[in-house]
């Protein structure tokens, strides 16, 4: 089976998978509720303890000894949060939809007005970068920081150690 953690915006989710593709066992567990305005921010650690709660009961599901092949880690693409060299939070994750970055994106996209249009792309609020810019901008940010996605702080706590980000979100 392949154990398959999940990330959604107010769950986290856990499937154990056959190699023939079908579901062997499942747990959700939820996560906070959006806060209202442009705000969306989650406690980094409720990630992990949603995950260790799901994961325990996937493994109680499936029994005694059951074989593990494979773990993968899926999480919304620009959710960030401030780490330190070890990978233990520094700051709230800032989710995917939080809308406050929208100055920084709007420098962004008047910095490269040129490339941005030529690229048929427009920074938009929510991305990780606005995010970070807005981030460093508002918070008190200790010089070892480094940006982590979402799964990069629950791989972090898997593996034991920080990890390479999954390409689609670098």
């Amino acid at each position: 089976a392949v154990a398959c953690p999940a990330f959604l915006s107010q769950s986290v989710r856990v499937l154990a998978v056959t190699p023939d593709g079908q579901i062997a066992a499942s747990a959700t567990e939820k996560l906070g509720k959006r806060q209202p305005g442009l705000r969306h921010e989650q406690a980094p650690d409720s990630w992990w303890q949603a995950t260790c709660l799901c994961l325990r009961a996937v493994m109680q599901q499936l029994g005694p000894h059951p074989q593990i092949d494979g773990l993968a880690v899926d999480s919304t693409s620009g959710t960030i949060a401030l780490v330190d060299a070890l990978g233990r939070p520094l700051t709230a994750g800032l989710m995917y939809d939080d809308g406050r970055a929208q100055a920084e994106a709007d420098e962004a996209n008047a910095a490269g007005e040129a490339l941005w249009r030529q690229m048929s792309y427009k920074m938009q609020a929510s991305w990780a970068l606005p995010n970070l810019i807005w981030l460093l901008r508002h918070t008190v940010v200790p010089v070892e920081a480094r940006l982590a996605h979402q799964n990069d702080v629950v791989n972090a706590r898997l593996a034991g150690r920080r990890l390479a980000t999954d390409s689609s979100h670098a």
